[in-house]
């Protein structure tokens, strides 16, 4: 089995904090989406690229998680990183899609947690969620995801013109990190490497203005 890019969450203390993030960094206003009952939080998503994405989320002040005592996921539960969101908005990490997501986590060497399903309106999936809420690897390896028929729903998100042109992962351990993603498979329209660093998310966009910007 191998797993795809899906696409990239970015955390936010609150959507309106975020969007006006998105905002200022991109120059685009990052259309509302919905909200997910079962985990307590909302968000705000835009194309990013062929069959990929950019999700804002954040926790819902309003709602309470149908899922608990399970932590929300993203490692929003998480007080050291609720405190880094309210001074900014942060790429917490990625999430990859696979057609067969119980077939391709019994192969993984590394712990990601349950399989959960979820929906929001029409739109099912399922995904994988540590029991403690945390991102695996510090969120270098990606969350896993299947969508209801294997169909991403990317296409129906407005376009913007934001692109994904590069992405960039860092790790203390770059070979050995490497080898976790062994069953990765990048759609090469954009360039994905990893360093050797300190732990470390970074995207780079281009806007149709061909700006390049950094996140």
């Amino acid at each position: 089995m191998s797993f795809i890019f899906d696409h990239i969450a970015i955390g936010a203390s609150s959507l309106e904090q975020g969007v006006e993030f998105i905002e200022q960094k991109l120059g685009v206003k990052i259309p509302f989406s919905g909200v997910h009952d079962q985990m307590g939080t909302h968000n705000h998503l835009m194309q990013i690229g062929d069959g990929i994405f950019l999700e804002l989320i954040a926790i819902n002040p309003a709602a309470t998680p149908a899922n608990a005592p399970q932590k929300r996921w993203f490692d929003l539960d998480n007080p050291q990183l609720q405190q880094q969101l309210k001074h900014q908005p942060k790429l917490l990490t990625w999430v990859a899609r696979t057609p067969d997501l119980k077939s391709e986590t019994t192969d993984l060497s590394v712990d990601i947690g349950d399989i959960h399903h979820v929906s929001r309106g029409a739109l099912t999936w399922q995904i994988t969620i540590p029991k403690n809420g945390k991102l695996t690897e510090h969120g270098l390896f990606p969350t896993l995801i299947e969508w209801q028929n294997n169909q991403t729903p990317a296409p129906h998100m407005a376009d913007l013109g934001i692109k994904l042109t590069s992405f960039t992962l860092t790790h203390p351990q770059p070979e050995n990190f490497n080898s976790l993603l062994k069953n990765f498979k990048n759609s090469q329209q954009f360039e994905l490497s990893i360093e050797q660093g300190e732990y470390n998310l970074a995207a780079t966009f281009t806007n149709t203005n061909g700006d390049i910007i950094k996140l």
